[in-house]
């Protein structure tokens, strides 16, 4: 089940077609908290 599956940046990033910085600089903002 993908729910319980932790994934890398990169591998989030291009499963979105979004750049890593972008990911990136959500996570220092807290967004993902």
């Amino acid at each position: 089940m993908l729910l319980n599956k932790r994934f890398t940046i990169g591998e989030m990033a291009k499963m979105h077609n979004i750049a890593e910085s972008t990911l990136r600089y959500y996570d220092e903002k807290g967004t993902f908290h």
